[in-house]
Formats: structure tokens, sequence, C-alpha cells
């Protein structure tokens, strides 16, 4: 019972945390320049995702 009371607080924190790494991966690729560094970013932040869903 414990358990089901407090998955509803790690899941507002995991859903907050993906909104603190695409806003930061979302600025990394505003700022950034080069065509290569924009590919990078574009891939972690792919595999993030995977990694989280």
């Amino acid at each position: 019972m414990k358990n089901v009371l407090n998955f509803p607080n790690y899941n507002t924190f995991f859903l907050s945390t993906k909104k603190k790494v695409f806003n930061g991966m979302s600025r990394i690729i505003a700022y950034s320049k080069s065509h290569f560094m924009l590919k990078i970013c574009i891939l972690v932040k792919w595999l993030i995702i995977e990694i989280i869903i």
C-alpha cells in the first residue's frame, strides 16, 4: 500500500526532471552554432527520451 501511495510523487518527480532535461537540451541546441554539435545534442536528447520512456 505504501508503494501505491508514493507512486504519484515519484511520477511527478520524473516528469519535472524530464522537463528540466528538455529545457536544458533545447537551450544547448538554441545556442549551439556548429551543425555537428547540434546533431550530437539531438542524438543525446533522443537517447534520454528512449531511456526515460
